[in-house]
């Protein structure tokens, strides 16, 4: 536990280190970065399930990094984790059952859009 807090103060310090040329390359500001960065992993992982029974491509979905970030801010600030939880753990849940997300209206559109 302690070692992945220190991996995670290194992540930290990295951004703050990174140049405006890093971040235009990247495609994120500092605050994005940690924010992306301070997500716990069950959210990011729930957040990638949900776009997936979408039709999302994992690729798609991190491709337009301020469409990621916004994904992110609004999975992470989620009032409804526990109906998220339920509905992923359901193998016959369909997308049309996940209107409670955020996210889903955006997640329909882009695999709607998405190429292979």
């Amino acid at each position: 536990m302690f070692e992945r807090f220190k991996q995670h103060l290194r992540a930290l310090h990295e951004v703050d280190a990174l140049s405006q040329r890093d971040l235009d390359e990247i495609g994120m500001s500092k605050g994005d970065l940690r924010a992306v960065l301070t997500t716990g992993p069950e959210v990011l992982a729930r957040m990638e399930k949900m776009a997936a029974l979408h039709g999302l491509s994992h690729r798609a979905l991190t491709e337009n990094r301020s469409d990621y970030v916004g994904f992110v801010a609004e999975c992470r600030h989620c009032g409804a984790v526990r109906t998220c939880e339920k509905a992923l753990a359901n193998a016959s849940v369909t997308a049309a059952e996940t209107a409670f997300c955020p996210n889903a209206a955006a997640y329909d559109a882009m695999a709607a859009g998405q190429t292979a």
